[in-house]
């Protein structure tokens, strides 16, 4: 399983790879990528898939690999909040706020 964490302090995104051990959580940083993707806005998706990580705004999703660069960039017009992200294969599944509805592209 992966997390993400914007760390203000130090102006930077930082991926958590979590594993289990019995009872135990242990935590590994994998990447981090300087510096913000959007100002003013909170991270409203996230999703790990194919050796990527996906993190979504408010019409925007980053596409960003394990070590933390970013690869791309896809910006859209909906406006309406990203609810939540999840990817499989070379799929990713985007939820949309105010109308329950679904998307789905190739990345």
């Amino acid at each position: 399983m992966y997390a993400l964490f914007h760390n203000g302090g130090h102006n930077c995104y930082e991926y958590w790879k979590l594993t289990r051990d019995g009872d135990t959580w242990n935590a590994t940083e994998v990447g981090a990528t300087e510096g913000t993707f959007i100002s003013n806005s909170l991270v409203q998706g996230f999703a790990y898939g194919d050796g990527h990580f996906f993190i979504g705004f408010n019409d925007n999703i980053f596409k960003v690999s394990e070590s933390g660069s970013a690869q791309k960039h896809y910006h859209f017009n909906t406006k309406r909040e990203i609810e939540g992200m999840s990817a499989t294969g070379s799929r990713l599944y985007v939820q949309f706020a105010q109308r329950a509805e679904l998307t789905s592209g190739k990345f």
